[in-house]
């Protein structure tokens, strides 16, 4: 998903999470088959793929991406031999304007993004639900 040489993605996340639902089923089918190889790495990549965390990530990664349009000529100004301060100041200055700007609609934008999660969790048949809370810990780990 990231280039090798740069912290840009070479693929948009916003088409992965347009496509999630079949890449899901396929990866299912692919846990089916006979072949162990197969099996095994179709059950690998289907638990990582189906679990809560990366599930509601990748809808809220797909808003931010979609809305932070220059993500990317930022990184190339930081990655540069010759860096431009100037230019690296203005690109900064404006994702911070960007993201400012998120805080102002956040709950409208978590709705969407819980929307657009439960659906998708409810066409793969997945169960979506809160972490439990719990207070400082100082003896014993958390059992369930």
């Amino acid at each position: 998903m990231l280039c090798e040489t740069r912290w840009s993605a070479k693929i948009q996340i916003r088409i992965f999470s347009q496509h999630y639902v079949a890449i899901v089923e396929a990866l299912k089918k692919l846990a089916s088959m006979e072949s162990t190889s197969t099996l095994q790495l179709g059950n690998e990549l289907t638990s990582s793929t189906v679990q809560q965390q990366v599930h509601l990530l990748l809808f809220a990664c797909t808003l931010y991406q979609s809305t932070v349009h220059c993500w990317n000529q930022a990184t190339n100004v930081l990655q540069s031999l010759s860096m431009d301060f100037h230019s690296a100041h203005d690109h900064i200055t404006e994702l911070q304007n960007i993201f400012c700007g998120q805080w102002t609609n956040a709950e409208e934008q978590f709705s969407d993004i819980m929307k657009t999660a439960s659906e998708a969790a409810t066409r793969l048949n997945m169960l979506i639900s809160v972490p439990r809370q719990v207070s400082r810990q100082a003896h014993q780990p958390t059992r369930d």
